[in-house]
Parts: C-alpha cells; structure tokens; sequence
C-alpha cells in the first residue's frame, strides 16, 4: 500500500492512495517518548509499527517530520528503528527458514520441531544479528536524513 505523510494545520496524517487519513497525530504530542531503560523510544513509530498497513519507508518518514518539527526531540532514533528492524528481520529470517524446512519438518518428531524453535531463539540473540541490524539502521538513518 502506498502510503504518504500529510501536514494538516493539527495534525500530522498518514493516508492511504485514496487520501483516506489511517492515523493522525496531533502536532503538539509528535515528540512523546516512551522510556524504557533509561533510553526515549518515539511513542508514534512505537505505536505505528504494530500496525499491519504500514511499512518502514513511512515510519522513517514519519521520523523526518519528528526530526523537523519537534528540533530539540529527546529520542534515540538508532534505538526506536533498531528494535522495528530487528523485528522486520528476524520476521524475515523465520520465514525464509520456514520455506526452506517446510519438507524437512513434515518428516521430523514433535521434539525435533521444539528443538529448532529453541535454536530459532538463541539466534534471535546472536551478535552477529544485532550487528546486521545496527549496519542497516545507520544506512537507513542516514538515508533518510535522520542523523
């Protein structure tokens, strides 16, 4: 779905193709954080990344709006997009394994299948992960102008 940003004297929309407005948010509160750790995540990409119809190119360009109107924001944009595409990617990772072990668990016991979530999960951890996704925040951070 192509969705676009639109500035309206209050409020900052997101809208479909059809101009149709799918979630607004008031000027006044683009730059609430939530504070988790001792780190400010964006409230709105925190709350917009749950939602089925968006996509990251919007949220990064929601964040340039933030970035733009909201001058002195408290929040840690590496850290808010790090947590959003570590979910897009392991999503990915799942997937692609799911495709590629689809024959492979047809053929397997219960207790295989357990053992690969549990390897499925320490993965989830790697370092190795974490640094894929670090090196595709910064790239996208900087893509978008964001730092």
């Amino acid at each position: 779905m192509d969705l676009k940003i639109v500035a309206g004297i209050k409020t900052i929309n997101i809208v479909d193709e059809e101009d149709n407005i799918l979630y607004d948010i008031p000027i006044h509160q683009l730059g609430d954080v939530i504070n988790k750790n001792g780190t400010n995540y964006s409230s709105w990409i925190n709350q917009l990344e749950e939602k089925t119809w968006i996509n990251i190119d919007t949220l990064y360009e929601l964040a340039q709006v933030i970035k733009e109107l909201v001058v002195n924001n408290d929040i840690d944009w590496k850290e808010t997009f790090f947590t959003v595409e570590k979910g897009i990617y392991l999503e990915h990772v799942k997937n692609v394994k799911k495709d590629t072990s689809n024959a492979f668990e047809q053929k397997t016991s219960y207790s295989d299948i357990v053992m690969r979530a549990i390897e499925t999960g320490k993965e989830e951890n790697n370092q190795n992960i974490n640094k894929i996704v670090d090196e595709i925040v910064d790239k996208n951070l900087k893509r978008y102008d964001i730092i």
